[in-house]
């Protein structure tokens, strides 16, 4: 099965970034929360499970951090870790199953509210990036 990932830089505070990404996952009926443990499900040093009201709690845990969206099996594991080179986040998007409708669909909303505007781009540097195995 192929998998998608993808790299993508945002200079959003990570706050913002995760409201982003709860946004855009929205579209596609993606929730942070896993239907069968009622949890929202992080990796750091290890797995952590949090309750839903606590995902403000999110932007407070150590870097980087994996995220993982559910839609029944399907799911979407986002990790996020600071951008050592340029300041801001980089943030790979692995997409597993998926229909191709869904991966374009997911892009496409990926570049509309995660990648800043053209003028806020750091020089030399991708901004996003697209991998396929």
């Amino acid at each position: 099965m192929a998998s998608f990932t993808y790299t993508i830089w945002s200079n959003l505070s990570l706050p913002a970034l995760i409201n982003q990404f709860r946004f855009v996952f929205d579209q596609l009926n993606f929730s942070l929360t896993n239907n069968r443990s009622g949890k929202i499900h992080l990796w750091s040093d290890g797995e952590i499970e949090i309750d839903p009201s606590a995902v403000q709690s999110i932007a407070d845990i150590e870097l980087p951090l994996g995220v993982q969206w559910w839609r029944g099996d399907d799911d979407i594991y986002v990790g996020l870790s600071k951008s050592s080179d340029v300041g801001g986040f980089i943030c790979h998007v692995s997409l597993v199953g998926l229909s191709r409708e869904e991966q374009a669909e997911i892009a496409k909303l990926l570049i509309l509210y995660i990648t800043p505007e053209k003028q806020y781009f750091p020089d030399d540097f991708y901004v996003f990036r697209l991998s396929a195995q």
